[in-house]
């Protein structure tokens, strides 16, 4: 007599439930780490703030071209110690302005927030670049990488226009890579012209530094990875038009009231005269400098080695191309950010 086959408790259903129960958990785990993470991130920026008083040089020296600026309602050049002061646009300097009307006073807690408030800008702008390439709970961990970096945090605590510059370019950047991902040509146009508008907005803050190493950098990785097509999209007359509407704003009237010994000092002097010559005063060799970014960045620029390699094997078709962009777009933005840094670091 043939015995009878075994019954299998095996229920489609059941195991249904159990792999949903466990997608939930491992859905409700990834997102109390990035919480953790986003949230370390945010306590980095803010811990030590209340109470701290300004320090020379740098704080003293924006908040009270910021307090002119406030006191004599001039916009449009500001001034130090009763001087034009013409080293950088007035972009940084006029938000702390507005900062000081909105409190009704020049104030040490005023000037301080303008600066956490684009330190924070700057982790969000990163946050979203990492959703969209590589998941919410990477991106937990890019903002909590970068708030560890010493330069980062430092200068989140610190009166100073390169919080503002960082936090434009950043947001530049996440626009930019959307017109890249975008599929149909109307994205890509809206998203190259927001790009193009926050790279108006960097130019309000520190001149043509932000613009040119933005723009050196799409050059670079346009040609490089063989997307020359996405130019018509990036230099568009919508775009165009998107980066001169906030450089006009200011240029023009700078244009009609300043006097042409201070155009000359903006344009030439502290423009294109710095940048041929603005190293000629520093005692250490450029390796000195090399050295130091790499212990101020730490951990983060650990990760510009690894993006290099991840760019030369997108160039071969061996990694899948949306993460090695991502990875290879990191590294630029890095590269440009320690590049704007080493500028401050040869201050010291």
């Amino acid at each position: 007599m043939l015995a009878a086959a075994p019954i299998s408790n095996h229920d489609p259903r059941t195991t249904k439930r159990n792999l949903a129960t466990f997608a939930e958990a491992t859905a409700r785990a990834s997102a109390l780490r990035t919480t953790c993470l986003a949230f370390l991130a945010v306590a980095l920026v803010l811990w030590g703030q209340l109470g701290r008083e300004l320090l020379p040089p740098d704080d003293l020296r924006e908040a009270e071209v910021a307090r002119e600026m406030w006191q004599g309602r001039d916009f449009v050049v500001p001034h130090f110690a009763g001087q034009p002061f013409l080293e950088k646009p007035p972009g940084f300097p006029a938000v702390v302005a507005v900062a000081y009307g909105l409190v009704g006073r020049p104030s040490v807690a005023a000037a301080r927030a303008v600066s956490v408030g684009f330190a924070l800008a700057t982790l969000l702008a990163v946050f979203l670049i990492a959703r969209r390439a590589l998941g919410i709970e990477a991106a937990g961990w890019a903002v909590a990488l970068l708030a560890v970096s010493a330069r980062f945090v430092r200068t989140a605590h610190e009166v100073l226009l390169d919080n503002a510059l960082v936090a434009t370019t950043a947001f530049a950047l996440l626009f930019l890579w959307i017109a890249l991902d975008a599929a149909s040509p109307g994205g890509k146009r809206r998203a190259s012209a927001a790009c193009a508008f926050c790279l108006g907005l960097s130019f309000l803050v520190k001149g043509f530094v932000g613009p040119a190493l933005f723009g050196a950098g799409i050059v670079t990785y346009l040609l490089g990875s063989g997307r020359s097509s996405e130019w018509r999209h990036v230099w568009s007359v919508t775009s165009m038009l998107s980066f001169l509407a906030p450089v006009l704003v200011w240029l023009v009237p700078f244009l009609q009231q300043g006097t042409p010994i201070e155009i000359r000092t903006f344009l030439v002097d502290n423009q294109f005269g710095r940048f041929w010559s603005g190293f000629e005063s520093h005692v250490h060799a450029p390796s000195f400098y090399v050295g130091l970014i790499w212990c101020e960045f730490a951990p983060t620029i650990l990760l510009v080695p690894l993006a290099a390699v991840a760019a030369v094997l997108d160039t071969l078709t061996i990694m899948p191309e949306p993460r090695a962009r991502m990875i290879g777009t990191t590294c630029w933005h890095m590269l440009k950010i320690l590049r704007t840094s080493t500028l401050k670091l040869q201050s010291h």
